[in-house]
């Protein structure tokens, strides 16, 4: 039965309850409704029709403010909608797909309704346009059951995109696809590959509002590799209480807001030169039992992982944080400076939490990194006014704990001072050597003999005042000294810790 070109210009069209058990039926390039209709009073009604062994083609067809209803439908045979322009509410609610369903290139302007639909075989949405103008209603695929490929591929998603509860039985390419406003996967599952990679979730004019719109993936069952590549969201994201039973691959993804609490990764998951680009990065009771690789990543937060299980490996390696503090005091002249001093507190506990959680998986190098970022974020706090000056002398002596060089240079350099300044009293370079050595290492033992001797040729001398400086620089000498072995110390008690 064929309807191509064929126009219906009150749009108004009613095939419900029809059955087709042989015949094809074509609707190739017809034109349903008129371009100028102010309101949709038009219906082009499918309801309830059953195609046995013909398919169904309405490729480059139109429908004008014209509803599209097809509702609990059976199509046996393919289901054609390429390049098909629907300007109207499209309804294809419990209707059974059994064959290859295309609507490549086609462009839904008002609303896309799919729920509870089922697509036994293939179904393409490839560089499908949902939404194009401002009265856009969504798009709705929740509880739609896909057995074989769905590919969304280059698609756009305008205002938002519901898959929650979806059942994706097969491949599930959304690679490239652009989604505004607010996007819901959850509980969804993915039992084969999910690919995501290039997808951008971004605000569009109408969604500006970042708090209001959420990226939903809560729940969501990935049953074998989901691959997020280079994906970009743009607002707030929701992994939490997601499971990904394979490899998960975010390297070189986009995030502002992320959640990734009680999220189970069961197998490695990479987020390589991924961008945490907001102000927080939640990974609170992650289980991950391969890998976590962040290499090369960039946060501008400080990530939480407090109750983090982890059976790999965690690798920090060049990581690049973000210069908070300048940020914050930027941030005094726009807002006020109780929420900066806020901001810097949360800093602090979260550098802390990280430091304890790489204690407990005894990763001791990324803990001491840790420690050493907490002090920093303290250096800056005014609620540590009084311990500011120490802890940036222990940052200048010796890299908060972590180097064993920095301390031996300053304990040569204060010798050398030291040096000079016994010189200046002594006269004799021989006892300015002598008491260097003997107030430099001061647990050692010394020849009691050579040391009275020097004692007293700096009594004997006439500038009498020398026996009242020599107390005051061999305190100030051994105090440094001590201090700077026992850095020194400390630092290679660091290094043997970390290996």
């Amino acid at each position: 039965m064929d309807f191509s070109e064929t126009i219906f210009l009150d749009g108004n069209l009613d095939f419900s309850g029809a059955q087709f058990s042989r015949a094809n039926l074509y609707f190739e390039e017809a034109i349903f409704g008129k371009e100028d209709t102010v309101k949709f009073v038009s219906n082009a009604n499918f309801n309830h029709i059953t195609i046995s062994e013909g398919h169904v083609s309405f490729n480059k067809a139109k429908f004008n403010n014209v509803n599209f209803q097809c509702i609990k439908s059976e199509f046996e045979k393919k289901a054609l909608f390429k390049n098909v322009l629907f300007n109207g509410v499209v309804d294809f609610t419990n209707t059974q797909l059994k064959d290859t369903c295309v609507f490549e290139d086609s462009i839904f302007l008002i609303k896309a309704d799919f729920k509870e639909v089922v697509f036994v075989n293939r179904a393409n949405f490839k560089n499908v346009k949902f939404g194009l103008n401002t009265e856009f209603l969504g798009t709705d695929f929740s509880n739609t059951q896909f057995d074989l490929s769905a590919l969304f591929e280059g698609a756009e998603f305008k205002e938002q995109a519901i898959f929650e509860g979806t059942k994706f039985g097969n491949l599930a390419g959304f690679r490239n696809s652009a989604f505004e406003g607010n996007v819901s996967f959850k509980e969804a599952v993915f039992d084969r590959k999910a690919i995501f990679t290039g997808a951008k979730f971004i605000l569009g004019v109408k969604n500006n509002d970042e708090n209001s719109h959420e990226i939903n993936f809560r729940k969501t069952h990935f049953y074998e590799d989901a691959e997020f590549s280079g994906a970009a969201f743009e607002h707030k994201v929701l992994f939490e209480s997601a499971t990904f039973e394979e490899f998960a691959n975010f390297e070189m993804a986009k995030f502002e807001t992320v959640f990734f609490r009680s999220t189970k990764f069961e197998k490695d998951v990479k987020f390589n030169q991924c961008e945490f680009l907001g102000n927080d990065a939640f990974f609170n009771n992650v289980s991950i039992k391969g890998s976590a690789l962040f290499k090369n990543a960039k946060f501008n937060c400080v990530p939480l992982f407090t109750g983090m299980k982890l059976s790999g490996v965690l690798n920090f390696s060049a990581i690049k944080w973000r210069p908070v503090y300048g940020k914050l005091e930027e941030e005094h002249n726009s807002r006020n400076k109780e929420n900066s001093e806020k901001d810097l507190a949360d800093i602090i506990l979260a550098w802390g939490q990280l430091k304890v959680e790489m204690n407990r998986l005894h990763m001791h190098e990324e803990e001491l990194d840790f420690f050493a970022k907490e002090l920093e974020a303290k250096s800056q706090y005014e609620g540590y006014k009084s311990s500011k000056t120490l802890i940036k002398l222990f940052n200048i002596t010796c890299d908060y704990g972590k180097s064993i060089s920095k301390p031996f240079i300053w304990l040569l350099t204060i010798n050398f001072i030291a040096f000079l300044a016994y010189l200046g009293i002594t006269s004799s370079q021989d006892d300015s050597f002598f008491l260097t050595l003997t107030n430099s290492v001061a647990f050692l033992p010394t020849d009691k003999i050579i040391y009275s001797d020097a004692i007293n040729r700096l009594i004997e001398k006439e500038y009498s005042m020398s026996m009242f400086i020599y107390p005051i620089i061999r305190f100030i000498h051994m105090s440094l000294s001590l201090l700077f072995i026992f850095l020194i110390g400390l630092g290679i008690r660091n290094q043997l810790r970390i290996r």
